[in-house]
């Protein structure tokens, strides 16, 4: 979960729990690529970034060149059905 909101970022990461994802956050507040960076070595399927685009979630596959998928906070059902 990437998002320099703290109070988007907890409901995000309690989402993606209640899904039973695996979820891990950068504490260290580093730049975007940074962290996508990290994801990558850590070999997370999905990364959610938050901010990027107005007040949207994208999530984006890591090992799929797929769309990325935009949505507001209470749609992310939409996504995951």
């Amino acid at each position: 979960v990437i998002s320099n909101d703290f109070d988007v970022r907890m409901k995000l990461l309690e989402y993606f729990k209640n899904k039973n994802f695996l979820v891990d956050y950068d504490n260290l507040n580093r730049k975007v690529i940074k962290q996508i960076t990290e994801a990558v070595k850590s070999n997370f399927k999905y990364i959610a970034i938050y901010g990027e685009n107005e007040d949207k979630i994208k999530i984006k596959e890591l090992f799929n060149n797929d769309q990325d998928k935009l949505c507001e906070l209470e749609n992310l059902d939409t996504i995951f059905l």
